[in-house]
């Protein structure tokens, strides 16, 4: 097969996830990083840079917060350079992302709600305060469960 189609239809591919996880949260360039990584990996920061044309800074800046979130790992060091990998299927890394985004806006959303409680008529406050309460006790499970 002619290697101009096999990239153009790499790139189709690439785009459709990126556009995926992209929708999830991640940014642009994280969602592109991520969705090489699913289709051609596993990668080299150069190979990830030059089929992706970012630079090897944002690559790099891309792969560190990536791992971070457990999305990907480093599988093999060649030399000084890593070989990168996604650490799950497609699925399981858009779980992974949806719980951490979900927890992440939670924490702010229940940070935000005890700074202002005392803004709430006493009505909202009880139901604002159950919230908080629910919050403080499941807070544990859900750092467990995103290995956070």
């Amino acid at each position: 097969m002619d290697a101009r189609v096999n990239r153009g239809i790499d790139f189709e591919a690439i785009s459709r996830i990126a556009g995926i996880v992209s929708r999830l949260g991640l940014g642009k360039s994280i969602a592109t990083i991520l969705a090489t990584l699913i289709i051609k990996g596993p990668l080299t920061q150069d190979e990830i840079a030059r089929i992706t044309g970012y630079s090897i800074s944002s690559v790099s800046t891309s792969l560190s917060f990536l791992e971070r979130m457990g999305l990907v790992t480093i599988v093999k060091r060649v030399g000084r350079r890593g070989l990168y990998s996604v650490a799950g299927s497609l699925l399981e890394l858009i779980e992974r992302i949806l719980e951490s985004h979900v927890y992440r806006q939670l924490t702010l959303t229940v940070k935000f709600l005890e700074k202002n409680i005392s803004r709430f008529n006493y009505r909202t406050r009880k139901n604002i305060e159950r919230i908080i309460d629910e919050y403080a006790r499941i807070r544990g499970r859900l750092r467990d469960a995103l290995g956070s």
